[in-house]
């Protein structure tokens, strides 16, 4: 299978040091461990494609999540807006909230991996390959414990509590309210709706923009570690 790599501009560059990648998650397809485990197994081709489909698809939502988190750290876009402060800052924020919503996926599809490779799903009496919808569907965390390692349940159940509470409640507020309120973006002819002892402003969560970036660098890189324990249960 072909691999195209793509290469991002130097100014990009600089914004990604530091923010890591699941690097053994990318090309499984082609590697050679994964087709001599395929060979030597007896397993269901359907389901060592689809764990190796997984794989990558962590592999590429992380990438982007990444990417945006550096687009977001960059201050002034004059290539795409003019000149105007709250303009870029507004552009940011969209950034952030984007990035949000790839972390987010990407923890659900990393707990596709252990659900598929160690077929939990069968317990709803689903098959693969012709149930594949419904199977990915039904993956909850949930319905991983007591089906898979301890130890490795454990480490998504600890991740899940301990670090993707924030960008589980943001990507929630971001699909019901679009955006994240940033007080970076917040102008003083805001509407606001006030009267009887009501004021719709001090019902808002307010962060700044870079406060929400520093966050997501730090979740990046412990999902990334994450995926690294994921990888030790899953041999190719």
């Amino acid at each position: 299978m072909k691999i195209n790599r793509i290469e991002p501009s130097d100014k990009v560059k600089l914004f990604l040091k530091g923010l890591d990648l699941p690097r053994s998650y990318a090309g499984k397809i082609n590697k050679p461990s994964f087709i001599k485990y395929c060979l030597q197994k007896e397993i269901e081709s359907s389901v060592a494609s689809e764990t190796c489909k997984r794989f990558q698809d962590v592999y590429n939502t992380i990438a982007g999540a990444r990417l945006f988190v550096a687009l977001s750290q960059i201050k002034e876009f004059p290539e795409i807006l003019q000149l105007d402060k709250w303009g870029y800052d507004w552009l940011r924020s969209r950034y952030v909230s984007d990035a949000i919503l790839l972390y987010e996926a990407s923890f659900d599809l990393l707990l596709q991996i252990p659900w598929i490779f160690f077929q939990v799903y069968k317990q709803y009496r689903l098959d693969m390959p012709k149930d594949l919808a419904e199977i990915l569907s039904k993956c909850h965390l949930r319905d991983l414990n007591g089906n898979i390692d301890k130890e490795l349940y454990s480490f998504l159940e600890k991740f899940d509590e301990n670090e993707n509470q924030f960008i589980s409640e943001s990507a929630n507020y971001i699909k019901h309210k679009q955006c994240l309120v940033f007080k970076d973006l917040l102008l003083s002819d805001d509407f606001a709706v006030i009267g009887n002892g009501y004021n719709s402003f001090q019902n808002l969560k307010v962060y700044s923009l870079d406060e929400v970036i520093e966050k997501l660098k730090k979740h990046n890189n412990k999902l990334v570690d994450l995926c690294s324990k994921v990888q030790l249960y899953i041999p190719f």
